[in-house]
Order: structure tokens, then C-alpha cells, then sequence
């Protein structure tokens, strides 16, 4: 898999975020790759998603 919707691997890789868990270094998705993959997703549980995370910044 070489992308998420729209978001391409390499710039979810470059633009990801790395968390830390009971001594592990997780990376995550970046939160607006997120919104860009949701939005091209497109489904009503992403949509919702996305608002959710427009309304927390």
C-alpha cells in the first residue's frame, strides 16, 4: 500500500507524529493527512470524523 485516499506514504511518513506508550515510540498519522483521508474517504463516519477534529483546533 503506497497510500490512504489521497495522502501518499511518503508524506504521511514525513509529516507523521510520533507518540510515546509505556516506553514505546509509536508514530501516528499526521492530523491534517488524517482530515485529507477522511475527506477523500468520503463516508458519513469520516465526514463526521473530520468535524469532530476541525472542531478541536
Amino acid at each position: 500500500m503506497t497510500h490512504i485516499g489521497d495522502v501518499e506514504f511518503c508524506e504521511a511518513w514525513d509529516k507523521r507524529k510520533i507518540i510515546e506508550m509505556e516506553g514505546l515510540k509509536i508514530p501516528i498519522i499526521g492530523r491534517e493527512e488524517l482530515i485529507k483521508s477522511k475527506l477523500s474517504a468520503g463516508r458519513d463516519k469520516d465526514i463526521a470524523d473530520v468535524k469532530k477534529l476541525e472542531n478541536k483546533s
